[in-house]
């Protein structure tokens, strides 16, 4: 009655197993690293076939220490793996990241755009990321600090692109704006901001790339005593721009005037996956797309 199928068990034999509805597929645990399912393939017939492979995703992390992370969570275990990569400034290569590690120079602390890629990870997707992600003692806190040419943060992240050996990005977080909230950043602000979001597209000839952008506390207060929240408005102008997404995250709790709290930036992680997940385009990995709703791939 086409209920059975045969699987190879790996050691020599093999028995009858109960099959899957017409149509699916069934892992096999005969074949090496489980690079082969059997596919009832609806005529009566099954067929052996390939395991397709986990796609990889590239993003960019810019800002300042709120993208860099802080305020570890107590007893949380930060497992670094194969599927969930950072850039390494110092070896030149993307390494597991680990956050008790601190490689990339953000010592033992929760990160958004960690949770985000184990949002990612659930789903089948490998990520990497460089960072470019500076504290307000950076030597060039503002959003100056990226422009094109004359700013020290992008001219050291792209050296960190060309060393990584990338040629295209699905993504970029920003979590910027805590430096720049006094009155003589007020109109200069989105402007430069525009900039960087041009060059970028420039160096990976993609005009399309999704920008996900984290708000500034509300509530806080900032260099030059000026509102956080003053900031967010310029970021609440991109309401109806096709490939950026402002994640509603100005209202979590911080742990000071700037900061939020590891519980906050764990919850902002999913944010970022809402918001990828509405702005994510179609990738060359054609398979990274098996079982996913079309919905998750289509523009705002």
């Amino acid at each position: 009655g086409g209920n059975k199928f045969l699987r190879e068990d790996g050691d020599g034999t093999s028995s009858w197993q109960d099959a899957a509805p017409e149509g699916s597929g069934v892992l096999s645990t005969g074949e090496t690293g489980g690079t082969k399912y059997l596919r009832e393939d609806g005529d009566g017939t099954s067929s052996w076939q390939d395991v397709a492979p986990q796609a990889t995703l590239t993003f960019l992390a810019l800002g300042h220490s709120n993208m860099r992370g802080n305020d570890a969570i107590a007893g949380d275990n930060y497992d670094p793996r194969d599927s969930i990569k950072a850039f390494n400034r110092t070896s030149g290569a993307f390494e597991n990241w680990d956050l008790d590690a601190g490689f990339i120079g953000m010592g033992s602390q929760e990160n958004f755009v960690y949770r985000f890629a184990q949002q990612m990870e659930k789903r089948g997707a490998k990520v990497r990321v460089i960072f470019s992600a500076y504290g307000l003692d950076a030597t060039v806190p503002s959003i100056t600090g990226w422009l094109p040419t004359t700013g020290a943060n992008m001219n050291q992240l792209e050296t960190d692109i060309t060393a990584s050996g990338i040629s295209k990005i699905d993504g970029v977080f920003w979590m910027h704006g805590e430096a720049d909230v006094s009155a003589m950043y007020a109109t200069t602000y989105r402007g430069h901001f525009e900039s960087i979001r041009t060059h970028i597209a420039g160096l990976f000839s993609d005009s399309q790339i999704p920008w996900v952008v984290g708000e500034l506390a509300a509530s806080g207060q900032a260099l030059g005593s000026g509102s956080l929240d003053s900031k967010n408005s310029v970021f609440d102008s991109y309401a109806d721009n096709p490939t950026v997404f402002v994640m509603p995250n100005r209202s979590l709790p911080t742990k000071d005037d700037i900061h939020f709290t590891g519980a906050s930036l764990v919850k902002m992680g999913s944010l970022a996956f809402a918001a990828f997940n509405g702005h994510a385009r179609q990738l060359d990995d054609e398979v990274f797309y098996q079982g996913w709703t079309s919905k998750f791939y289509s523009p705002k």
